[in-house]
């Protein structure tokens, strides 16, 4: 009969000149797969490669979130620039001239009040839905878990 403990494999290792043998023993097989990971759970205690990982992810982070808020300040500069500075010099990232008075004039002649509010109401409803499914689904998995887990 197979032991799942019985040792298979002998680990050498040398310390000070000598050899020690050290018997590696076989884990019991589990019925399913673990996710192959781009780095192992063995690979994340050692620090240089935690730290580089984690530096590599802070900068990832960084660069998302500028080209996330760029289209965003572009927007806000264009809003407070005057009219015939966009078309001059686009791609500026400072306006020569600010010019408040852009944002109180469109208000009412565009009726920004009334779109706002349409979008208000249109994005209520998923969201809605959204939190109530989140927060059931939420329930259900901290209560009867998952059908694999064991």
């Amino acid at each position: 009969m197979f032991n799942p403990l019985q040792p298979t494999a002998v680990l050498f290792i040398v310390k000070r000149g000598r050899i020690r043998l050290y018997p590696i023993a076989r884990r019991p097989q589990r019925h399913h797969r673990r996710a192959r990971l781009v780095l192992s759970s063995f690979d994340w205690w050692r620090p240089r490669i935690r730290r580089t990982t984690r530096l590599v992810h802070a900068i990832l982070l960084v660069l998302l979130f500028i080209a996330g808020l760029g289209p965003m300040l572009w927007l806000a500069k264009a809003a407070i620039a005057p009219t015939q500075d966009t078309p001059r010099d686009p791609l500026a990232l400072w306006p020569n001239v600010f010019d408040f008075g852009n944002l109180a004039m469109a208000w009412p002649r565009v009726q920004i009040d009334k779109y706002f509010l349409n979008t208000v109401v249109l994005a209520a409803g998923p969201w809605l839905v959204q939190l109530i499914v989140a927060t059931t689904a939420g329930f259900a998995l901290s209560c009867c878990g998952l059908a694999t887990a064991k």
